[in-house]
């Protein structure tokens, strides 16, 4: 059997792939990646320590406040990162998988 003598049924479906719209620019919208919880903690309390070095700096804390300023900093960064995370499993939103 040649090439030539292969079955050829012209009933057969074609799909059509639509052309990209090209009418928009994709390098001006922003990417939109999931918030890391644990990065947002972090960075919530190395914010809120060097924010409470700088009112100590300034005076306008003093040394009877900063034994309070530690902790309101780790519960509030807490809060903010539990807050998180529960509004993220109330809609829904997939945790990005680690690659291990």
């Amino acid at each position: 059997m040649s090439i030539d003598d292969t079955n050829h049924d012209d009933t057969e479906e074609t799909t059509t792939i639509p052309a990209p719209d090209l009418s928009r620019d994709v390098r001006d919208e922003p990417a939109r990646r999931p918030v890391s919880i644990p990065h947002l903690v972090m960075g919530l309390v190395f914010l809120g320590i060097a924010g409470s070095w700088g009112l100590q700096e300034a005076g306008v804390i003093g040394s009877v406040e900063v034994q309070w300023v530690l902790p309101l900093i780790l519960v509030t960064a807490g809060a903010v990162g539990l807050l998180v995370s529960l509004t993220r499993a109330g809609k829904g939103v997939a945790r990005p998988s680690s690659g291990a």
